[in-house]
């Protein structure tokens, strides 16, 4: 939405009032599979990550309608979804409490795995973006560079700052992907 330049409230579930927050939504119909996150626009209560971006994307202009642009704007965003996989249940991995120092090391072993961010999907973006750039289509943004963004900008938010800068050091043409698609 913000790389859109659409306007938007972004709403959390909190510990003391997200059972029954997701309980309304829930009563209201407003979630297909009862579950979250959910985008609420043009009058349509927008689920699933993938749908929900091609929906955006298409509707915000981030999705080329050329087919081969297409392709690579969404197969770009897949990629991301699958990077940022090992993330994703991170802060609640050791639930009731807080992921533990051991945790912490093992997701970040799985980013930097062959199979991780760092490990796969880093050094192929790096390549796809060394044809010019900043974006994986040249000078236009897509859905893909909103989810490679989101990926790294997670993985800065989970493992700090100076960890991020270790990890992403060998991968100035991701670097400037970031700091280009940030500024949307």
């Amino acid at each position: 939405l913000a790389a859109g330049g659409i306007n938007f409230e972004n709403n959390f579930f909190t510990a003391a009032t997200g059972k029954q927050e997701l309980t309304k939504l829930r009563a209201e119909r407003c979630l297909a599979y009862d579950q979250v996150p959910l985008v609420e626009m043009d009058g349509l209560h927008l689920v699933q990550g993938s749908a929900t971006a091609t929906y955006l994307g298409t509707r915000l202009g981030l999705l080329p309608s050329d087919p081969r642009e297409s392709y690579i704007a969404q197969h770009v965003f897949a990629s991301s979804q699958d990077a940022r996989a090992c993330m994703v249940g991170f802060p609640f991995a050791d639930y009731p409490a807080v992921p533990t120092p051991a945790t912490y090391e093992r997701v970040l072993a799985e980013c930097r795995g062959p199979r991780g961010l760092i490990g796969r999907y880093a050094g192929k973006w790096e390549a796809m973006l060394q044809s010019g750039g900043p974006f994986f289509l040249g000078a236009t943004p897509s859905i893909g560079d909103v989810g490679v963004f989101e990926a790294i900008d997670y993985f800065k938010d989970v493992f700090g700052v100076d960890m991020f800068d270790q990890c992403f050091a060998p991968f100035p043409n991701l670097l400037k992907h970031y700091a280009a698609t940030k500024e949307l």
